[in-house]
């Protein structure tokens, strides 16, 4: 009897695991595309950071990313970055991408960095904090002079 109850138990809980991997499949999607286009026409980039960027500064061309609810902007790069074999150094307490292909926050200047774009707007927050929505087409771009923007 207690073999009984115990290969039970462990059906219900194979079956439970199961349920909730399903659950967590991504279903929603969202569009990204990462680019550097402004630091390759940027006089002053070293010439073995260009070297090592597309010709154009298209790093990732748009693509489908499948999500899940409550995932943020973050997230969805974060693991597309990493299924597509491309380089990146985030920060991980801020989750901020310090580096993208090699492409670092300060090689075109002080005022330098990666910054991202929703449906062509700068939300006011980070990417970490921004909930995707259905849809959402997110550009992940390098900026040579925030001051400018």
């Amino acid at each position: 009897m207690k073999k009984l109850i115990s290969a039970a138990l462990l059906f219900v809980m194979i079956f439970a695991l199961g349920a909730c991997e399903t659950a967590s499949e991504p279903t929603k999607t969202c569009y990204l595309e990462i680019s550097a286009a402004d630091a390759v026409v940027f006089e002053k980039l070293a010439s073995d950071k260009r070297e090592l960027l597309p010709e154009d500064g298209i790093i990732l061309e748009r693509c489908e990313v499948k999500f899940s609810e409550g995932e943020s902007a973050y997230d969805a790069t974060l693991r597309t970055l990493q299924e597509n074999k491309i380089h990146y150094d985030a920060d991980t307490a801020s989750k901020y991408f310090k580096g993208i292909s090699n492409l670092y926050s300060f090689d075109c200047g002080e005022y330098s960095g990666w910054s991202y774009y929703v449906n062509g707007e700068l939300p006011m927050v980070g990417m970490a904090d921004y909930a995707l929505s259905e849809g959402d087409e997110i550009l992940l771009t390098y900026i040579t002079d925030f001051t400018k923007e």
